[in-house]
């Protein structure tokens, strides 16, 4: 005979309408908010539970406005039906209660001057004060969020002159 198992932090706050798998992600739409425990507060009726971590996610955007019903998994794509609008930011709208999302991950990485934060996509950092010509050593380190290793730029960096 099976055993019954409760899902970490005390499952999902309200009804859930719909279970669909991609790889180790079980996606789960429904009705509720957040969290069973309150942990999470922004799920906008849909979640993804990682089956090989026992956590929960938050989708992008808050999720969606409304709720989630029916569930299908096409490849890398998530088509999701229900209730809904817009996402639950409101960023993306006229959805017209079905939309597909792309379950593939965006690299996320994180990119330090020693211990100063550098955002990605700001395309600019400040080396201090140097005379033209003359090479400043700065150490960087590239974070992968993911499972590779990091990697740490220490060459030194030469404004050219002119």
């Amino acid at each position: 005979a099976g055993t019954w198992h409760a899902l970490p932090n005390r499952g999902l706050n309200a009804f859930v309408y719909a279970l669909a798998v991609s790889g180790d992600d079980l996606y789960v739409g429904g009705s509720f908010p957040g969290t069973g425990d309150g942990t999470l507060t922004d799920l906008g009726r849909i979640a993804r539970y990682d089956t090989t971590t026992s956590t929960w996610h938050a989708l992008p955007n808050k999720g969606l406005n409304n709720r989630v019903f029916p569930l299908a998994v096409s490849g890398d794509d998530l088509y999701v039906g229900g209730e809904f609008t817009q996402t639950g930011d409101g960023s993306l709208t006229d959805l017209g209660n079905i939309a597909r999302y792309d379950t593939t991950d965006e690299p996320e990485i994180q990119v330090l001057d020693g211990t100063t934060d550098i955002p990605v996509g700001t395309g600019s950092v400040d080396f201090g004060a140097t005379s033209v010509g003359t090479p400043i050593n700065k150490t960087f380190t590239i974070s992968n969020t993911g499972t590779a290793a990091d990697l740490t730029l220490t060459e030194p960096i030469s404004v050219p002159t002119g």
